[in-house]
């Protein structure tokens, strides 16, 4: 055999054997960036199964509302009330079936609620709150300015010391701007106030509106 010929078997074997390790390595890398890619994609939704059942549970014994007349449904505490109280435009939520214009306020009483009046709800009000005034209540010290993300909404709050402890006004507009407005009673004692506020940040937090 020519040392010609036997030169170009030894580059054709080296060839195939370089196209071997090519297509090896090629191999072994789709399948590694394959397998991470997948082993990603179940991080992700063991993350996004963790967040579901950590909202689940933050909402556990809660039951859900929907107010049709303003096309606004939340989740508030289960063995709480929900009612307007002969009011066109409050929606009232409540630890106790009570008539405060007929009777005195349990000790452990609690209630919030989501108000649809525009006098309430106005960028007036919401001006004023902010600047640390109101027309309505005596604002003690600073007022903490936040928001709440809640189905597409932002709903801006107001946190702050009233009579009685702290309370906190909410105010959002829909998507055809018109303005929401939601806030805690007052004058219920401190420890009422305080679980009541937190109460209502959950409910605010729940919301969607159409």
């Amino acid at each position: 055999m020519s040392d010609k010929l036997q030169d170009t078997k030894q580059t054709r074997t080296a060839l195939i054997l370089v196209a071997a390790v090519i297509v090896g390595v090629t191999g072994w890398y789709v399948m590694q960036s394959s397998e991470n890619a997948n082993k990603s994609l179940d991080d992700t939704e063991k993350v996004q199964a963790t967040e579901n059942e950590s909202a689940d549970d933050a909402y556990k014994g809660w039951k859900a509302y929907s107010w049709e007349a303003e096309g606004i449904s939340f989740k508030y505490p289960g063995d709480w009330l929900v009612g307007q109280n002969g009011s066109d435009y409050r929606l009232y939520v409540k630890n106790v079936d009570v008539d405060l214009a007929k009777a005195e306020t349990p000790d452990n009483f609690q209630q919030v609620w989501l108000s649809a009046d525009q006098d309430e709800a106005s960028a007036v009000r919401e001006a004023a709150i902010k600047n640390g005034e109101s027309a309505y209540r005596v604002v003690d010290g600073e007022v903490k300015a936040s928001t709440v993300k809640a189905g597409g909404l932002t709903i801006n709050t107001y946190e702050y010391n009233t009579v009685g402890g702290v309370t906190v006004e909410a105010y959002w507009a829909d998507k055809d701007g018109k303005r929401y407005y939601a806030t805690n009673s007052t004058e219920v004692g401190e420890a009422n106030q305080t679980e009541m506020v937190a109460t209502l940040k959950k409910v605010l937090a729940s919301i969607e509106q159409k």
